[in-house]
């Protein structure tokens, strides 16, 4: 307890889908079997930058705790988008808008 790992996770997270760039502008999310998107967009063009955080349920709420607190729009970084993601009628919803807009989403192992 209290060794820095999920302020080091939530660090590569914003490294690896704000901040890391080639010298195009794409980041490493926008690539797909390795091959770079294609110029005009469509399936295989840039999408929005994004990952999953699975942790069990009984501190899905401290990670989303920590992902705002560290990347809070009142700090030096690009914001992420940070979503619980929860068992309820707006789940699908949510999963499409995280699809849509890129960030990151918390999800339990149970509701994975």
């Amino acid at each position: 307890m209290g060794l820095g790992k999920t302020l080091s996770v939530i660090a590569f997270l914003h490294t690896a889908l704000a901040r890391a760039r080639n010298s195009e502008g794409l980041c490493y999310a926008h690539y797909r079997g390795g091959r770079p998107p294609a110029a005009r967009g469509g399936p295989d063009g840039p999408r929005p930058p994004r990952a999953l955080v699975l942790v069990p349920k009984s501190v899905c709420s401290q990670w989303i705790a920590e992902l705002r607190l560290w990347l809070s729009p009142s700090a030096d970084v690009e914001p992420l988008h940070c979503l619980l993601l929860d068992t309820g009628k707006g789940a699908l919803a949510q999963l499409r808008r995280w699809r849509s807009e890129g960030g990151v989403v918390v999800m339990s192992h149970n509701l994975f």
